[in-house]
């Protein structure tokens, strides 16, 4: 998570927050600056943040100092205090919910200096403004680029173009900067005196077979590509363009006036190499694509110079088709596969993070046990003796 904390001085905009920190080994943007932490003055000791779950965080993260949860001591190392104008990495072993309450602190007071490269910084507005409207103060270079946890956008042709149309209060972010340069943020207020924290959606919300869990990994990458099928780009946005690390799924890309966005997640730590897969959204089949990388947590491609990704004709996996269907719906204990069954090689369900809960050899007409299942989304996977693969996705109540 990445945290931010803000602050205008303006008696009018006190409030008390109930941030979600969401799941595990996960880096969650909770900017502590841009977090509305409403930090009654300047700046905040980091135990007024975290002493509350020093349980459950792992890590606490700046850019070049952090907090590490020691079996013995508890949170150690050289993070003191928390400055509105930065942004912070928060690693938990599970959900955490913190509350924050104060006056917010006049953003104007607060100068974000940039370097030439990536830079952590924080939100101090009180309210969500469109890219452009926040770094009025900013004259950004082509090709600089901002990213929060699982969405950007990068400066091109005098406009900001990408998955990240908006900056907002309870969000860090990351700036790519093509020079050292400062600015100040707009004091700007919300017409009902209340921050604006709504929750941003992921780039789950789309119509393929695939999920990812953008908190699972601490690191990521932008990327800006084109489609190429049959040598043809693909304007119209026919196809979905999905990141993998072997069969989990690492980001989903979005066409934007022909290019593709993608944030791909992964951790600095390992090796990763990541391929692509493109999804056919008229006809529900998958293809490989025939570029790879490995993940290096930098940006990769800009709108100048995308990176060129060839749709292969290899077919992977496309819905499952009349002659089978699942049932029932919501599954429960049990999950039942109806038709012509026989010709089932095996059947895998998926967690959202693209993870293997369960698999089978061939199946058995009594039906999969699933009871063990916790309530979620899952992607249950068919794979016929006919060497076809199909999906459906199902919700376990």
């Amino acid at each position: 998570m990445v945290v931010n904390p803000s602050d205008t001085n303006s008696d009018d905009c006190k409030d008390e927050k109930q941030i979600p920190m969401v799941q595990e080994d996960v880096y969650q943007s909770l900017d502590v600056n841009g977090l509305f932490l409403l930090l009654l003055g300047l700046i905040r000791r980091v135990s007024f943040f975290v002493d509350a779950h020093d349980d459950k965080v792992l890590r606490f993260v700046g850019f070049d100092d952090e907090l590490t949860n020691d079996p013995t001591y508890g949170l150690v190392g050289n993070l003191i205090t928390i400055k509105p104008e930065n942004s912070y990495k928060l690693y938990a072993n599970g959900p955490i919910v913190l509350n924050y309450s104060g006056e917010a602190e006049d953003p104007e007071y607060y100068t974000i200096t940039l370097q030439n490269g990536w830079n952590w910084i924080g939100y101090l507005p009180v309210t969500a403004l469109p890219i452009a409207e926040a770094l009025r103060g900013h004259l950004p270079l082509e090709n600089d680029l901002v990213k929060t946890q699982d969405a950007f956008a990068t400066y091109y042709d005098g406009a900001w173009t990408g998955t990240l149309t908006e900056m907002r209060p309870g969000e860090g972010y990351m700036y790519f900067s093509g020079r050292i340069a400062s600015f100040n943020y707009p004091k700007v207020y919300p017409e009902d005196n209340r921050p604006n924290m709504a929750p941003r959606t992921d780039g789950n919300e789309n119509d393929t077979p695939w999920t990812y869990d953008a908190h699972q990994y601490p690191d990521n990458s932008a990327l800006i590509g084109r489609l190429y099928v049959n040598e043809q780009t693909d304007e119209e946005g026919n196809f979905i363009v999905g990141a993998f690390c072997g069969d989990e799924c690492r980001g989903i890309g979005k066409n934007i006036n022909g290019y593709v966005f993608m944030t791909i997640h992964g951790s600095l730590s390992e090796e990763q190499t990541i391929t692509f897969r493109a999804y056919d959204v008229n006809t529900e089949a998958e293809y490989d694509i025939s570029e790879h990388i490995n993940f290096a947590g930098e940006n990769i491609g800009t709108m100048g110079t995308p990176m060129e990704l060839h749709v292969s004709g290899t077919t992977r996996i496309s819905a499952i088709k009349a002659g089978l269907s699942i049932s029932p719906r919501p599954i429960q204990t049990k999950l039942y596969i109806n038709g012509d069954t026989e010709q089932i090689k095996s059947v895998r369900i998926l967690a959202a993070n693209g993870r293997k809960v369960l698999e089978t050899t061939g199946y058995d007409l009594n039906g999969i046990d699933v009871g063990s299942l916790l309530p979620a989304m899952y992607v249950v996977v068919i794979e016929c003796n006919d060497g076809h693969v199909y999906y459906d996705k199902v919700f376990k109540k």
